[in-house]
């Protein structure tokens, strides 16, 4: 959002923020105002926004590469995941369980859905369970929940009186995005109308906001990682009662693990004021924060929708999927990657992540299976990495990059009762530019999740490779 008043103060909590607006070129395409828009009314960015890897989502909606789909770039964007319709109420999902009785369904085209079918059935599957450690410490503690734009505290107040050199400590480990979010602990002496920034003794803190984060409130600001004590001298503050708080600030977009706190422990020379392990924290204010270790279960579930390459905007721009190659002699050459449509579009939505960055928190090696793990990812019904038959030179790398870009290798990832259009595809190492093809790929016209697969490893020259930046979903 845009900071439109900041309240007079260095605490966010008063600021006034204008949200949910979009600005765009007045030649904007009509994909980029679509993409932007989503985002106005909840949707997140479906691609990996760390720039890691190219994940199965591709060019198939619009909140990932779909949103540059048709003849020109973005003139025709790809339509919305079946989540996303059902997120805004367009959407009557048939809900059904992993294990019900076998049932015939048919499912209309997603855009627009005939009379008489399923716009999309959503496949729930077991829950997950999912345990959230202490990782600060042993017992109880404290972990800030992730998300967008959160400023979460722990407060308590003390009275210093008597005292002559304070010093709070805690244990704490955490995983903050570095220069975007931060930790701060703070010190108010009028009741929480003002705070101070308190820099803890061992010099980890910020000192500068690199990218302009609305999440830098000053100085002092714990970001990057670190696994340790922490210190922080009250002495300017002796005398007085204060609030002491310990803060969790966010910006949009990415998170990491977070924070997490323990062993809380205030102290005047050999004299110990306050003790406090978290395994019962409830002498502290806390808003936000969730009391670890604690285990919950997660839902994750499949689903299905049927997408052709007609009959709407969104399906037309199905068959505009498209390579580009940077030729020293030509310049750009765009060759067009029709998606394997008509067919049906297997979605696989997993609520314990909380983004498609398939990389973050080295998720890769989460069971069941080695390979890309995200919030919603397409489940590739070919999902075998493609090589380049030339293997296509890299010149700004210097090497063989023999391995199609998953934005082009999921346009297949549709289930099809047919074979999957051929793709013509120009090597821009040879001057003479030559056209590969790539051929059709078989129908593959069932989806069986009882036959595990592990996407993201295939075998060339060089023996056994991972690609999980090229694969479908685990």
């Amino acid at each position: 959002g845009c900071l439109a008043y900041d309240g007079g103060t260095a605490d966010p909590s008063d600021d006034i923020y204008v949200v949910n607006y979009t600005v765009v070129p007045e030649d904007a395409d009509i994909g980029v105002v679509v993409h932007e828009y989503g985002h106005d009314i909840g949707l997140p960015d479906y691609y990996d926004t760390s720039g890691a890897s190219n994940n199965s989502t591709a060019h198939w909606i619009v909140m990932s590469g779909g949103s540059w789909n048709g003849p020109l770039g973005g003139a025709k964007p790809a339509a919305f995941n079946p989540w996303a319709r059902w997120f805004f109420g367009w959407a009557d999902p048939m809900v059904v369980n992993y294990d019900d009785p076998m049932q015939e369904v048919m499912i209309g085209q997603s855009d627009p859905t005939p009379a008489g079918t399923e716009d999309s059935v959503w496949v729930n599957l077991p829950d997950q369970e999912l345990g959230v450690p202490n990782l600060a410490g042993d017992g109880g503690g404290l972990h800030a929940e992730l998300g967008d734009l959160v400023f979460e505290t722990v407060t308590k107040e003390f009275d210093l009186s008597g005292t002559t050199a304070p010093v709070f400590t805690f244990t704490t480990d955490f995983d903050i995005e570095e220069d975007w979010d931060y930790s701060y602990v703070r010190v108010s002496t009028d009741g929480g109308a003002t705070w101070d920034i308190i820099l803890n003794d061992e010099g980890l803190y910020a000192t500068a906001n690199p990218n302009g984060s609305p999440a830098y409130l000053g100085a002092g600001g714990l970001t990057g990682v670190y696994d340790g004590l922490l210190t922080f001298d009250l002495s300017a503050y002796a005398g007085s009662t204060i609030l002491l708080e310990i803060s969790y600030v966010t910006d949009t977009g990415f998170q990491a693990a977070g924070i997490w706190v323990d062993n809380f422990s205030l102290d005047d020379g050999a004299t110990n004021l306050y003790y406090n392990d978290l395994d019962d924290p409830s002498d502290w204010t806390i808003d936000g924060w969730e009391e670890v270790p604690f285990s919950a279960l997660i839902p994750h579930y499949y689903m299905l929708e049927w997408r052709n390459n007609e009959g709407s905007i969104a399906s037309d721009g199905l068959d505009y999927n498209y390579q580009t190659l940077a030729h020293a002699g030509t310049g750009w050459m765009v060759d067009r990657v029709p998606m394997s449509t008509p067919g049906m579009v297997v979605w696989y939505r997993n609520n314990l992540y909380p983004n498609n960055n398939i990389y973050a928190g080295d998720r890769e090696y989460d069971g069941p299976a080695y390979g890309p793990k995200g919030e919603l990812l397409l489940v590739d019904a070919r999902y075998d990495v493609i090589e380049w038959t030339g293997g296509i030179w890299d010149p700004v790398g210097g090497h063989s990059a023999p391995v199609i870009s998953n934005r082009r290798a999921a346009s297949d990832g549709a289930f099809t009762l047919d074979t999957t259009p051929a793709w013509n595809l120009h090597d821009y190492a040879d001057v003479s530019l030559p056209v590969y093809d790539f051929g059709s790929m078989p129908a593959v016209p069932a989806f069986h999740d009882s036959m595990r697969s592990v996407p993201g490893w295939f075998l060339n020259t060089l023996g056994s490779v991972s690609r999980v930046d090229r694969a479908s979903s685990v």
